[in-house]
């Protein structure tokens, strides 16, 4: 199953802008919940899912805008929990792809550098980057000072989270995106997707065991386990799809090598494509 018709994919519509379909996965309502209830009160919780919505939109905007501005294309953004997949088509140079990918990895820096020195004056720099301290413990609803100052915390936290993720070199990240595009410079297509996808597998499963080993009271390591989790299933979803699909395709070839041709030929045409030569045309289509 491709990843795409995965479970976790699974999304409800959210309208059209400015020609772009927008989707929300419906594991984001799930994470708002979860915030809701693991933070200080439920409005804390409501906060920072507004925060990472608005932060994941602005994100995957910028993916849009530098396809369409390199001569790509763009046409669905899926605002998922761990950031957004937009569904792009970069053009086809290195370059281009490269821009796509990491344009919504610099929103969140440039959000970083506009909202740190107030999490730098409010002493909580340090503890805000580490990204096992977990979300800021600030007082929100003292009053309109407090409650600037601290949605300006949440804001830094949760772009400087979605960096974090996002910069990973695996499949689906923006990071995995360029590592692809750099990958298509030098391997063939099989071998730079089959590269990309084993090496998302062992990222997944490293993050994983790295959540699961430094949870404790102290470090919130849950989410990291989420991380290494979602990572890890939807490389090995791409895995079994890319080998159903190479399947498909020596299945096709071995029969079109079986079929008996001679009772169908007429004059040999020295100029036509061979067998191999028409499946190798197809399959490139």
């Amino acid at each position: 199953m491709h990843s795409r018709f995965s479970p976790l994919m699974w999304s409800f519509p959210g309208g059209t802008w400015f020609q772009i379909r927008l989707r929300i996965s419906v594991l984001f309502p799930v994470l708002v919940l979860v915030l809701c209830l693991q933070l200080a009160t439920w409005q804390h919780g409501l906060l920072v899912g507004l925060l990472v919505a608005i932060s994941v939109v602005l994100h995957e905007a910028a993916h849009v805008w530098s396809a369409r501005a390199t001569g790509g294309w763009a046409d669905e953004v899926l605002i998922w929990p761990l950031g957004g997949l937009v569904f792009v088509q970069p053009a086809p140079r290195c370059r281009d792809r490269v821009i796509t990918a990491t344009a919504g990895p610099l929103v969140n820096i440039v959000i970083c550098l506009a909202t740190g020195v107030t999490v730098w004056r409010a002493g909580l720099f340090w503890k805000a980057i580490n990204p096992f301290n977990g979300v800021p413990d600030v007082e929100l609803f003292s009053g309109t000072t407090e409650l600037l100052r601290g949605t300006i915390i949440m804001l830094f936290f949760v772009n400087w989270l979605l960096l974090l993720v996002n910069l990973l070199p695996v499949y689906p990240f923006d990071g995995g995106r360029a590592l692809q595009a750099v990958l298509s410079e030098w391997l063939l297509a099989e071998t730079r997707t089959a590269v990309y996808v084993r090496i998302g597998a062992v990222v997944g499963g490293g993050v994983l065991i790295t959540g699961l080993l430094l949870d404790s009271p102290q470090l919130h390591g849950t989410w990291i386990v989420c991380v290494g989790a979602v990572i890890l299933v939807l490389n090995l979803q791409e895995a079994a799809h890319m080998r159903a699909v190479d399947d498909l395709e020596e299945a096709l070839l071995e029969y079109e090598l079986s079929l008996d041709y001679s009772d169908d030929l007429g004059e040999w045409d020295a100029t036509a494509p061979g067998m191999l030569e028409r499946w190798r045309l197809r399959r490139e289509e």
